[in-house]
């Protein structure tokens, strides 16, 4: 059982770190509430974040003198924004097969569309957090995160007349982190009518039906906010940016930042992924220009005065820091993964009863998170308690956010199976 847990932890670094957490859940299933769209990113050194929603702010044509081209290497690819809802040649041919026409024709076409997605065994999506997909990427492997999914809708919506109306979902933050990054995760759909004869431009909530990854009851008493398509072509450049650096790609990471600041200057997430792409980059004026350029606009921003607090500690400026790491414990004096981290030393250290109850703090305040089901899994193991083990790794499992995390945790219930049938 030792080997067990030891093997485990080690493969927990080697895996976890490589995940480009963006959104929860590897799979789709009405048991998954975790699930969520837009990532914001934040640089975790010692304690940060990254902002929390999509701010509708005015903002001045003054964000371009944050951009330092010169500084980063060309990408390897243009960034296009016109591929995003773009329908490939598969796409249309999907369409034009006379089972959909007749789905459609039975059903009309909001509801045809709706079922064509959700109930359809060849275009069923399956929820995977590796990448976000533009609508041809999701189409073409039936997988993807929310955002990969309002956006496959919301191409096929266009395409066939349809009243496309964005919303995000307004929800406390959830977190997750890979490496020394972590992530705010946020939670957008899509709302579909017919176009009002009266008013072709206008949008018609009353008969409107929501595609979305979330079960329905999940979004019953949740606050709506329309966004713009600019807003989530920024939404989609900023997680592309954010999985760019997640795998040390800083140069590509750096073109796609830029691009969600111009598709949406409004859309204050993109600075700081920015301001991270330069903190990475070693270019600390620049990433503070970038932070400070958010706390014009939202001054009690978390993740901006995390990210700042940090940066002013590296650049030596440690009475600033401290100011600013002051207003931080002021609005949060408990930090995103504070229990889980002190839970993982405890455990390391040996004190698997403290790791257990440090992590079931973290829990009360996200209990879908993964990670914080497979430490305490652990934690359990170390105890001898392989009964209660089990359970936290069926959570774990459920809970996963990637095809490749789902994989890691049967592969550990099925070695854990198997320690508990030698047992008896």
């Amino acid at each position: 059982m030792q080997n067990w847990l030891s093997g485990s932890l080690n493969l927990l670094q080697m895996k976890l770190a490589a995940e480009k957490q963006c959104v929860q859940g590897s799979n789709v299933s009405e048991t998954n509430r975790r699930s969520a769209t837009f990532i914001q990113l934040l640089l975790a050194i010692a304690f940060s974040g990254v902002l929390s929603g999509c701010n509708s702010v005015k903002i001045s044509p003054s964000s371009n003198e944050l951009f330092q081209d010169s500084m980063f290497r060309a990408p390897t690819a243009k960034i296009n924004p016109d591929e995003v809802f773009a329908l490939s040649d598969e796409m249309s041919t999907y369409l034009r097969k006379e089972q959909v026409k007749s789905n459609i024709l039975r059903n009309g076409l909001k509801q045809g569309l709706f079922k064509m997605i959700s109930n359809n065994k060849s275009m069923r999506i399956e929820y995977d957090a590796e990448m976000t997909r533009n609508a041809a990427q999701t189409f073409s492997s039936r997988s993807g995160n929310c955002l990969s999914l309002v956006i496959l809708t919301a191409a096929f919506a266009k395409k066939l007349e349809l009243q496309v109306q964005f919303q995000k979902v307004v929800q406390d933050n959830n977190w997750s982190q890979s490496d020394n990054l972590m992530f705010a995760v946020g939670h957008v759909n899509v709302n579909l009518s017919k176009k009002a004869t009266s008013n072709i431009g206008s949008y018609d909530g009353s008969q409107a039906l929501i595609v979305d990854f979330m079960p329905s009851e999940n979004l019953q008493n949740q606050k709506i906010i329309p966004i713009d398509e600019k807003t989530i072509l920024a939404m989609y450049m900023n997680n592309r940016a954010a999985e760019q650096l997640s795998q040390n790609q800083i140069d590509e990471a750096y073109w796609y930042a830029k691009e969600a600041i111009k598709q949406d200057p409004s859309y204050l997430s993109a600075y700081n992924t920015l301001g991270v792409v330069y903190r990475r980059h070693n270019n600390l004026h620049q990433a503070e220009q970038a932070f400070r350029e958010i706390l014009k606009y939202d001054t009690n921003n978390l993740i901006a005065l995390a990210n700042l607090a940090e940066l002013l500690q590296k650049s030596g400026r440690l009475e600033e820091s401290l100011v600013v790491t002051n207003t931080l414990h002021q609005l949060q004096p408990v930090a995103p993964f504070y229990y889980f981290d002190l839970g993982k030393k405890a455990l390391q250290n040996d004190h698997p009863v403290e790791a257990i109850n440090l992590i079931k703090k973290e829990l009360d305040r996200d209990p879908y998170y993964h990670e914080f089901h497979l430490w305490l899994a652990l934690s359990y193991i170390r105890l001898g308690n392989l009964s209660e083990a089990k359970k936290e790794l069926v959570l774990a499992k459920e809970n996963s956010i990637t095809h490749s995390s789902f994989d890691f945790y049967t592969s550990k219930m099925e070695r854990l199976n198997a320690s508990l049938s030698n047992s008896h």
